[in-house]
């Protein structure tokens, strides 16, 4: 959540739900470490795990995507105490979402690395820089992918809603 009368973005979790009367129930609320930043472009996220090659300066990495707009990418890679990744050094990744979605050699850069303490895991945030076929198929796999996340929506309502009114929660 984010206001203008928080000092930074909260999270929490949802403990209940309550369709019927269009309300939700919050608890665990805390603030977000980072401040709250606008997107340029709208990011989805795979709707399956979706492994992939990174392609940079020190060689191949094996790399998870967490999330996908046209203009950046966030991934989780395992890394070495020895695998820090400069801002803005290059890097290119080959990957396939579906079988209609596929991308060799997308060009990119090293927007930022977050590493996760105690663990290997670090989080990268990846400008893309797509040729225009690569664009318009990124474009193509976002309205499709939002299109169907909003199915997904629509069909947990309904059927939020429909056991609801049969006296489920």
């Amino acid at each position: 959540m984010y206001s203008s009368f928080l000092p930074k973005p909260v999270k929490a979790r949802v403990r209940d739900l309550f369709v019927h009367k269009g309300m939700l129930s919050l608890s665990n609320f805390e603030y977000v470490l980072s401040n709250w930043k606008e997107r340029c472009h709208e990011r989805v996220q795979p709707k399956e795990p979706t492994y992939f090659s990174l392609y940079h300066r020190k060689g191949l990495v094996r790399a998870s995507l967490l999330n996908i707009s046209l203009c950046g990418m966030g991934v989780l890679i395992c890394s070495s105490e020895d695998c820090d990744f400069e801002p803005n050094s290059s890097v290119c990744v080959d990957f396939q979402i579906t079988p209609a979605f596929r991308w060799i050699k997308l060009g990119g850069a090293i927007h930022y690395q977050q590493k996760k303490l105690p663990t290997t895991i670090s989080r990268l945030g990846i400008r893309l820089y797509p040729k225009i076929e690569q664009a318009q198929l990124l474009k193509k796999y976002l309205a499709y992918r939002k299109a169907e996340i909003l199915n997904e929506i629509e069909q947990n309502y309904i059927a939020a809603t429909s056991s609801s009114l049969w006296g489920h929660s």
